[in-house]
């Protein structure tokens, strides 16, 4: 079962996730050439936020350095 608090993050959970997947997955293979390690800007507490993307699947994680609860994996 999904909690209140969980679902008040989905928005942000998913900003970062457009915003690295536009950036380093782009179309016809939507994955990067080589794996991209990188940080971005939190879009809910301005912190940094740690992304990873492998070469080998495209599949990103991503988490909030200030455990503000932004954080995702495919």
């Amino acid at each position: 079962m999904t909690t209140r608090s969980y679902n008040l993050l989905r928005p942000f959970r998913q900003q970062a996730l457009v915003a690295v997947k536009t950036e380093h997955c782009r179309p016809p293979t939507f994955k990067p050439e080589q794996d991209v390690r990188g940080e971005m800007p939190c879009p809910r507490c301005g912190s940094r936020l740690k992304f990873y993307v492998p070469a080998s699947s495209g599949f990103s994680t991503g988490r909030c350095v200030a455990s503000c609860g932004v954080e995702w994996r495919e």
